[in-house]
């Protein structure tokens, strides 16, 4: 077991937990449980996912896969796929049921200090953003960023009270979410702009202060698929991006997201989803884990030299020249 963990921690991000670490924070219970589970690796379900393909075919076939594993065609269609890092060059892919995503996602933001609603809202995004292969904001990233930015820093409080400030317009809201979970943060506040746009026809709620909501184009996919036309953006504490002709950062990755309600027309919703970066930082470190090379022209170095070294990545570089950067700046004088 400690094998394997440290061999996550030498080939992936430097501050990655390690299995005292892991112990000292109540996961290794965890770490039983997903072996009596049948996982193949201990820590496989809060390490990385991946997309599995099969999932997303229209009528898939039975594979060799499913029938070692036991699985019905409806149980195998209810899997998320998972991927660790087995060696420096080797990939292994498993599946495991949403349930059993959920249950220890939701036991380690727990172990955290997190209520259960905080807790389950976690797993549940955690979920989705695997469902559709974003790696970048998965159950990983988000216990991640909890360790180094949340709750082991204080940046996040653990059920903390949402405070609502007075506000001059009936459809507009404004929120002071005292650091609470951001995927909590995220969940609430779609919810009451839904009712405020079924009584007014448009729904805002501003939030301020809030931890990291992860995937801005989840949000958005659940409202477009209830029927609503939504929109967000945000803006970030760290400075990742470098602005327009620019060498050092200035600004956050800033990203923007819409969700459009289309399925009755085409089948499914439209969702439009970015950073005003040319990648997200999440990306690099996923770049990084998978010993890839960064796409040219996204990030620069300590010296503000173009590279696409992951591992020699000081800061992000904006999409589209001037026009990312002008999208980026809108969110910051939004929020200003």
């Amino acid at each position: 077991m400690r094998k394997r963990i440290s061999r996550w921690r030498r080939y992936g991000s430097n501050r990655t937990k390690t299995g005292k670490d892991l112990a000292n924070r109540g996961n290794l219970k965890l770490i039983r449980t997903a072996r009596k589970k049948g996982l193949k690796s201990p820590l496989g379900v809060l390490l990385g996912q991946a997309p599995n393909p099969i999932l997303h075919q229209k009528n898939p076939v039975e594979t060799p896969g499913m029938k070692s594993r036991g699985r019905t065609r409806k149980e195998y269609d209810a899997c998320l796929s998972y991927r660790i890092l087995v060696e420096p060059k080797e990939m292994e892919h498993f599946v495991v049921t949403e349930k059993e995503h959920n249950e220890l996602v939701a036991a380690a933001y727990r172990k955290r200090g997190y209520d259960e609603d905080e807790s389950r809202d976690a797993a549940r995004f955690c979920a989705q953003a695997s469902r559709h292969g974003i790696r970048t904001h998965n159950a990983i990233k988000a216990l991640h960023l909890d360790d180094l930015f949340g709750s082991g820093s204080k940046g996040c409080i653990p059920s903390a009270e949402i405070i609502k400030k007075e506000s001059r317009f009936p459809a507009v809201e404004i929120w002071n979410a005292q650091r609470k979970l951001g995927q909590s943060t995220g969940y609430l506040a779609l919810e009451r702009c839904i009712e405020l746009a079924d009584t007014y026809g448009v729904g805002i709620v501003a939030v301020d202060n809030a931890f990291h909501y992860l995937w801005g184009g989840g949000y958005m996919l659940e409202a477009a698929n209830r029927g609503y036309l939504a929109y967000t953006n945000c803006t970030a504490a760290l400075t990742e991006v470098v602005p327009f002709e620019g060498r050092f950062a200035t600004l956050g990755t800033n990203p923007h997201s819409w969700g459009f309600p289309t399925a009755e027309s085409l089948g499914f919703p439209i969702i439009i989803d970015w950073a005003t970066s040319v990648v997200s930082m999440g990306r690099v470190e996923q770049i990084k884990r998978e010993k890839m090379k960064l796409p040219p022209d996204a990030a620069v170095d300590d010296e503000g030299n173009v590279t696409q070294d992951p591992h020699q990545v000081s800061a992000l570089l904006p999409f589209g020249a001037h026009k990312g950067y002008g999208l980026s700046l809108v969110n910051e004088l939004v929020a200003a």
